[in-house]
């Protein structure tokens, strides 16, 4: 894994990365539809990735969250729908799936917001 490039960018990534994991953890405990935010974790995994210039997949994206095909579908689809997210053809057969301008700032923003945990 790369290094974060900023101090701003490493203490984002600590952040996001707590977050991701505490999320990982209700999950753990409450397996249910009812108690998981797939969207967020997906969001979180983008941030750190991006923050670590780490190119995803939508299958890596899927796998490191946990997700089954079709729920994986429908948060990725309704995160591009409100231009969260895009997936970019880098070569025919590796879609790379990332944050958007619009949603890198807004996770920026509500990370840097965030309280420390």
């Amino acid at each position: 894994m790369k290094a974060a490039g900023t101090p701003a960018d490493a203490g984002l990534d600590v952040k996001a990365r707590r977050l991701l994991a505490l999320s990982r953890l209700r999950d753990d405990h409450f397996r249910t539809g009812v108690m998981v935010d797939s969207a967020m974790c997906v969001m979180l995994s983008l941030l750190i990735a991006e923050i670590a210039e780490i190119p995803l997949t939508p299958a890596n994206l899927t796998l490191a969250n946990n997700l089954d095909r079709e729920e994986a579908r429908r948060v990725i689809d309704a995160l591009m729908r409100v231009g969260l997210i895009v997936i970019t053809e880098v070569a025919p057969d590796r879609r790379i799936i990332a944050l958007t301008s619009l949603g890198s700032a807004r996770m920026r923003g509500y990370i840097g917001d965030h309280p420390d945990i």
